[in-house]
């Protein structure tokens, strides 16, 4: 696609959607999440890696996930993901990256987490960001650091709570024009085990600036390698499914949100976790 067509979609997608601004927002990859409409934020697992660090000290070995997503079935919008997590005596690490787009515009985060058990039913963690992005005008990189952080409990045996808070130090992004903030936002959230089949995700999301979300998602998982998931969020209303299939040591996940506007995006993950 041509650079003049590229800005031009660019624009578009900031008029149509809030996910896409000026400055860098907190994209957090994950199939089974994405199914779940991103309610994980009380949902420890590997995927923890890309959203609530306090989720990783939920593993016991070391383990590795890669994603993929087209953002509305567009080739210019590919993002791409992946993250490691070693568990140590001292408490589990992990380390993550994402990619988003293409040579012409792309914007992406690395990200170095820890996380740690506090007593027998606390979780807390904290991750350390290096953010960048890349615009068609722009021949250098604009990029910032910043921090997050979270926490997850038991609130009871089928009852769990999380809170997560991104960029609470208000980081922002260099570009040429001068500097812009990098919104910060948090999350609160609970995940419901009310059978040994059943998960029941919801939380309240807030960036400065833009409209509270509640996000809601259901993982009915009748046998021990399959799963299936759906969610809804807003606004703006998107509706999410998809399922994941445990093979040995594998785990494969797929999610489909759709945008009444911007139309479908497909998801895809492989995870190996001993």
């Amino acid at each position: 696609m041509k650079k003049w067509a590229l800005r031009f979609l660019i624009s578009a997608l900031i008029e149509f959607l809030p996910v896409i601004s000026p400055a860098i927002v907190n994209r957090q990859p994950g199939a089974r999440s994405a199914a779940l409409s991103s309610a994980t934020v009380a949902l420890p697992g590997i995927e923890s890696v890309f959203h609530n660090p306090a989720g990783i000290t939920s593993l016991k070995h070391t383990s590795v996930t890669l994603y993929y997503e087209s953002l509305f079935l567009l080739k210019e919008f590919p993002l791409m993901a992946c993250g490691v997590i070693i568990p140590t005596n001292s408490g589990s690490f992990g380390f993550g990256f994402q990619r988003l787009g293409n040579t012409i515009y792309q914007e992406g985060k690395a990200k170095i987490a820890y996380s740690k058990t506090l007593g027998d039913h606390i979780y807390a963690g904290i991750g350390f960001d290096y953010l960048y992005e890349k615009m068609p005008e722009n021949r250098d990189l604009s990029s910032a650091f910043t921090v997050e952080g979270g926490v997850m409990g038991h609130i009871s045996e089928q009852l769990m709570a999380g809170v997560f808070i991104f960029n609470p130090v208000q980081a922002k992004m260099n570009f040429p024009g001068g500097k812009t903030e990098i919104p910060p936002g948090g999350e609160a959230g609970f995940a419901w085990f009310p059978h040994s089949t059943l998960v029941l995700c919801g939380e309240l999301e807030k960036v400065r600036n833009q409209p509270a979300r509640v996000r809601t998602g259901v993982e009915y998982t009748p046998d021990e390698a399959i799963s299936f998931r759906c969610g809804v969020y807003g606004a703006p209303l998107t509706f999410s499914m998809g399922s994941g299939f445990q093979f040995r040591r594998f785990r494969f996940d797929i999610a489909f949100s759709y945008h009444d506007a911007l139309g479908l995006t497909p998801r895809a993950g492989i995870s190996w976790i001993p």
